[in-house]
């Protein structure tokens, strides 16, 4: 107790895992309402550039910490969506990307138009994942290294909510990588609004 380099090292141990935890089950909780349908949709026309500007504001001390670049590409600048879930989802996507791109890399930012809809992308010139995790990480709790994994702090669900806020929209995500340098994932959100159904089993 009175050894105060010590208490400090193991107070910083215990608020480290305190927010591993906290980040735990938040995620655990987005990821229930969403798989539950209790996550009711408010579709409108969201401007994009604005919606990453705030995301970008909030992880801007990581960007700093790393000396990550973050560059913006945003033609398209009308999404029809989820305001709120829009940004849960950019957050996530920007949040691993920063965790699996080393020091001095850069992530690129981006959305387009094509026929299916509205595109809106997150590149990186981080670690990359090897071909044969590609098709399972979107799967929750699935880490492609687990020792590394462990040691960001991920909780393993962010891919996965990505996926079940998109399925709510009835877009698809996809992602592109190579190994060692970097990877892409790509959101398709349809322009048409995606048809809700309710608790008695109706349509609107």
């Amino acid at each position: 107790v009175d050894d105060r380099e010590t208490t400090v090292k193991f107070l910083s141990i215990c608020y480290q895992e305190a927010e591993r935890l906290n980040n735990l089950i938040h995620d655990l909780l987005d990821m229930s309402k969403l798989e539950s349908g209790q996550t009711e949709l408010r579709i409108k026309l969201v401007d994009l550039e604005p919606l990453v500007d705030s995301v970008v504001m909030t992880v801007s001390n990581r960007l700093d910490k790393k000396k990550i670049e973050l560059d913006k590409d945003i033609r398209a600048k009308v999404v029809r969506g989820d305001e709120g879930l829009l940004k849960e989802l950019l957050i996530n996507l920007i949040d691993n990307s920063i965790k699996y791109t080393p020091s001095g890399g850069k992530i690129l930012v981006g959305s387009f138009k094509e026929k299916e809809g509205t595109i809106i992308c997150v590149k990186d010139t981080g670690f990359g994942i090897p071909a044969e995790n590609l098709s399972r990480i979107f799967e929750r709790f699935y880490r492609v290294d687990k020792g590394r994994s462990r040691e960001m702090g991920g909780t393993g669900l962010g891919l996965s909510i990505v996926k079940h806020i998109v399925e709510r929209h009835g877009g698809r995500v996809a992602v592109q990588s190579e190994f060692g340098k970097g990877s892409e994932f790509r959101v398709t959100i349809p322009d048409i609004a995606p048809v809700e159904e309710n608790s008695d089993g109706k349509t609107e």
